[in-house]
């Protein structure tokens, strides 16, 4: 974060880390939670704050929505991936003991 003085630097760094999220679909859920863990979310809503207010730099803006927006979208979807894999063998093993 103290390293960040350019809006246009800052931009294209959230800019490609966005873009991973569509060019390595495959690695999206390890990526967000590694990303998660090491503290982006909170980063992206720093630099957000710190170059963005009052209408200004609104390509960062954007920039930043948009990979938060994937960034919460691949959490959630890997957080319901793992609820319905986990109600899958739930109810696999309800209908074996029922068997039994």
């Amino acid at each position: 974060m103290e390293g960040a003085v350019s809006p246009s630097v800052v931009e294209v760094f959230i800019s490609t880390l966005n873009t991973l999220f569509t060019v390595l679909p495959n690695m999206q859920n390890k990526f967000s939670k590694k990303l998660a863990s090491s503290s982006f979310i909170r980063l992206t809503l720093e630099l957000k704050a710190r170059f963005c207010s009052v209408q200004s730099n609104p390509a960062l803006n954007q920039a930043c929505s948009s990979f938060l927006c994937s960034l919460c979208l691949s959490l959630y979807s890997a957080t319901e991936e793992r609820t319905s894999s986990q109600d899958g063998k739930f109810g696999e093993r309800h209908k074996l003991l029922h068997l039994v």
